[in-house]
């Protein structure tokens, strides 16, 4: 009976077609998806959240990124894509939804990084924001083309997104039931607008997928005080930043019969200057304890070169690659003005510069056709360079440079496909293959223990349509 089951299970099951963050962890990704860049040298429709041009594959599908956390699967995101047949082409509509971008973390860091001793007694420091939700996009909606008049040569896409949160809170005293004399209104908002531009070029021996997004970013943290007990009380700090950036993106593709080449360049731009101005007349006499200005500009750039040879041996798909990954924080800190009984007059410049070279080596092959592993292994070699000029009371400057001896990883994942057009995907986490493969410990499924909770570190689960 179980033969039999298998049999119709074999050859009534579809040809797998995987789409997950599960299977790029699975592969040696886990880790290394935006900064190091190695993600972007793997063919994978689940790449669409970094990589638009994906909306323009052939099938549809639904993916869905269980990730708990906070509240009940708060960090949970999702991928749709759907075609709808057009006059001579397919217009293809892809959204994702509450996936955690990492530029929109960078936000935060607008509010950090002032070094001890900088800011003179009496100054009010940058209050850090205290909103999280906007480390997660609300939504974007990707619009493709599937031929311009009937020719695939040119599958033009157009993509809008948006990330935010906000919080207000007002703590009011009254003297009496009806009479207000003391009031503080903390203000926090972050949002963030893209819009993307691009296009699939496909000349069949060679292809090539090529974007650039926009990013508009800004940022307010602000506290406002009243008094009506004194006149001409100010009190007030307001903290805005907020600019523009922009990212351009190449992705070649070289096909070589079954064999293929997969290249990836990438600049990343993202400028976050801010300022905040606080006023503090705390007694009305026209005198101000502090009118100072603190301006604190950010700037990340990023830049990602790499490629990958990925063919079949038999039934058993390898790729091995490499990519090298130069990320620099930029930072220019100064602060002017009147903290009684102080002045400031002082700057600082930070310039911080890692460079990152993991190579790596993956596969996938299935036992079955509702049943693959994978697998990869890397090795990470990077540098970090830190340079400090301090213009505070005289020009000085310090570097320093730190290189890493060579970091090796490696994970295991695993697909199961239980219905037609059903696939889910899973990883091992790396604590488990320790336990398992240094200690000796046997998993919650063989043993009884309770270590089920080490057994997986990511599911994915994805629903062709």
């Amino acid at each position: 009976m179980k033969r039999i089951l298998f049999l119709v299970i074999f050859f009534v099951l579809s040809t797998l077609v995987f789409a997950s963050e599960s299977r790029l962890g699975g592969l040696g990704y886990f880790n290394l998806f935006e900064v190091f860049g190695t993600s972007y040298v793997i063919d994978d429709p689940f790449n669409v959240v970094s990589i638009p041009g994906y909306v323009n594959t052939e099938y549809n599908y639904i993916i869905v990124e269980p990730k708990p956390g906070g509240t009940a699967f708060a960090n949970t995101y999702g991928i749709i894509k759907y075609s709808i047949d057009a006059f001579l082409t397919k217009l293809n509509v892809g959204a994702v939804l509450n996936y955690p971008y990492p530029e929109l973390g960078i936000i935060t860091g607008i509010a950090t990084g002032i070094p001890a001793g900088f800011l003179v007694p009496g100054t009010t420091p940058l209050a850090p924001f205290t909103i999280t939700d906007h480390l997660r996009n609300r939504i974007d909606v990707i619009f493709g083309l599937g031929s311009i008049m009937g020719i695939k040569l040119l599958k033009p896409y157009l993509g809008f997104g948006y990330a935010g949160d906000s919080s207000v809170s007002v703590v009011s005293i009254y003297s009496n039931v009806d009479t207000l004399t003391n009031s503080t209104t903390n203000t926090e908002s972050i949002n963030q607008y893209k819009v993307v531009l691009g296009g699939n070029f496909d000349l069949s021996l060679v292809s090539l997928d090529a974007n650039i997004k926009v990013y508009l970013p800004s940022a307010q943290n602000s506290t406002q005080v009243k008094d009506t007990t004194v006149q001409n009380y100010v009190n007030y700090r307001e903290h805005k930043g907020g600019s523009i950036g922009f990212d351009v993106f190449l992705q070649p593709r070289l096909n070589l019969g079954k064999n293929y080449i997969l290249g990836v360049f990438r600049y990343f731009n993202y400028a976050l200057p801010s300022v905040q101005v606080t006023k503090r007349d705390v007694n009305g006499d026209g005198e101000f304890e502090e009118d100072t200005s603190i301006t604190n500009n950010l700037l990340r750039v990023q830049i990602n070169l790499g490629a990958s040879y990925n063919f079949n041996v038999q039934s058993m798909f390898i790729s091995v690659g490499a990519s090298l990954s130069r990320v620099s924080y930029y930072r220019e800190l100064s602060a002017v003005g009147v903290a009684q009984p102080n002045t400031n007059s002082n700057q600082v410049k930070t310039e911080n510069t890692l460079v990152y070279l993991p190579v790596f080596v993956s596969f996938e092959v299935p036992l079955v056709e509702w049943f693959y592993v994978r697998g990869g292994f890397s090795k990470m070699f990077y540098q970090d360079n830190v340079q400090i000029s301090d213009n505070k009371r005289f020009i000085n400057t310090e570097s320093y440079v730190y290189s890493s001896q060579p970091d090796a990883s490696f994970s295991l994942g695993f697909s199961l496909k239980p219905l037609k057009d059903l696939s889910l995907d899973w990883v091992m986490s790396f604590v488990f293959i320790n336990n398992v493969l240094v200690n000796g410990r046997l998993p919650w499924l063989i043993s009884g223990n309770n270590f089920f909770d080490s057994v997986t570190s990511q599911v994915s689960i994805e629903y062709r349509m």
